[in-house]
Order: structure tokens, then sequence, then C-alpha cells
């Protein structure tokens, strides 16, 4: 997550003229929408499918009624987005942390901070702007396609069991999709949210009383797992070209007679 989130302002930098200033406000943005859209997706997944959550909680935890904890954290997500809009929306978010980066002693560091701190009141001016101007604008109309990359996770799941022969209706799978899916950002520290996933699905099919749930779970993993790996490879391999030093072209010359 680290790794990715700072290489986003180079590359848009390098590539596409972004200020780091516009590239890092965009960088929060993003992240609002993202918790936002998630809080929403949540809360129409499981009133969809509450009888699945119930069910799944009675089997998994002993008690129905913790189905509710869904609704609980949709409400959890929400009260998230309106912090981060609240901080920002006060601005001074970066210049704090300019000032908690002046208090290391180090000297390179010091002067880096000294050259860059236009981008760190620059930063904040856009994302105050951001945050200041109106919901429809700056929330609602980006956040519905954050809400339908979110429900494209569902409908993925959904085919792919469909493909194995596990016939289960949509809300049931997008239940499970976003009850696994918050429990893979609370464990962001795990890479790719590895054994979340690939665990939880073998104990909700087993749950639903799918026959051979182990082999069909597995199997759901492998197919999951493979589709992110081609993609993840792709995506390395096209960010190593993007790393690749320039080789200077030979200079031709000409004797002109």
């Amino acid at each position: 997550m680290i790794w990715a989130e700072s290489l986003k302002p180079l590359l848009l930098g390098r590539h596409a003229g972004v200020d780091t200033s516009d590239s890092v406000a965009a960088i929060v943005a993003r992240k609002y929408l993202l918790i936002a859209s998630q809080a929403v997706y949540v809360a129409l997944v499981s009133a969809f499918g509450f009888v699945t959550l119930r069910q799944l909680s009675s089997v998994l935890f002993g008690h129905a009624e913790v189905a509710w904890c869904a609704f609980a954290v949709s409400a959890l997500l929400w009260l998230l987005a309106g912090g981060v809009s609240g901080a920002f929306t006060r601005g001074r978010v970066a210049d704090r942390v300019l000032g908690a980066l002046r208090a290391i002693p180090n000297l390179n560091l010091q002067r880096t901070l000294h050259d860059r701190r236009a981008t760190f009141a620059s930063t904040d001016r856009l994302t105050v702007r951001y945050f200041s101007a109106g919901v429809l604008k700056n929330t609602l109309l980006p956040g519905l396609f954050f809400l339908a990359g979110w429900l494209c996770e569902s409908v993925e799941s959904y085919l792919i069991l469909k493909l194995l022969g596990v016939e289960l209706g949509f809300f049931v799978v997008a239940s499970i999709e976003a009850m696994l899916s918050f429990a893979k950002n609370v464990a962001f520290v795990v890479p790719a949210g590895i054994g979340v996933q690939d665990l939880g699905y073998v104990s909700c099919l087993t749950a639903l009383g799918v026959h051979d749930s182990l082999n069909l779970g597995a199997a759901f993993s492998v197919l999951k797992r493979g589709k992110e790996l081609f993609w993840a490879t792709l995506g390395y391999l096209l960010l190593a070209g993007e790393f690749r030093p320039k080789l200077a072209r030979p200079r031709l010359s000409v004797d002109v007679a």
C-alpha cells in the first residue's frame, strides 16, 4: 500500500506532467471516495442479503444477531469518511505533516522540505477546495463509479462460482464479498489479503451447506488469485518498462561534400 501510493505522484509527474500537490490531493480524494462508496456498498448489499448474513452469523458465530454488525460496519465507514472530509475541509493537514517532518534531525531532509514547502501549502489549498465544494459535484457523481467498482467485485465472484457449478444467488455472493472486502481492508498488513479471502469463502460456503465446499473454495481461490496474478504481473512488467533507462540514440554525422 505504501509502495503504490508513494509511486503515484512520481509517475503522474513523470508521464502526465501533474504537479505533486495535484496528485497528492487526488489521492486523498480517491481514498475518501473509496471509503464513502464502500459504506453505501456494504449497507446496500447487507440489506438485500440480510437473510444470508443471518444464516452465516448463526453458523459461524452461534448468534444470528451478529448479522446486524454489517450495518454497524457501514456506519463506521460513514463516520470515517466524514472524519476525512472534516479534517481536510479545515485544511492545514499537509502543513501539520510538514511540521512533524521538520522535527526529524536530518540535514538533507530539511533542505528538501524547505524547497517543497510551497507544495505542502498548495496541497492544503486543493484539498480544502475539493471538500468545500458541493456534495453533488465532488462526491455523488464520482462516487457512483466507485460504487460500480465495488459491485464489479461481487459480479466477478458470482461468475466464478457459477463457472464452478455453485448455484447461489447474486446477493448471497455479494453479501459474502462485502463482508470479506471489509475484513481484507482491516487486515491491510497482509499482502493482497492472502488467507482472509480464501479461508473466508471456504467457511461461508460450508456454512451455506454447499457440497464439497473445501475443494470448491480452493478452486475459487485459485481462479481468483490467478486473475489477480495475471494483472499484477502485467502491471509490474509495464512498471519495469517505465523505470528502464532511456538509451540515447546515436547521433549520425553526415559529411557534406
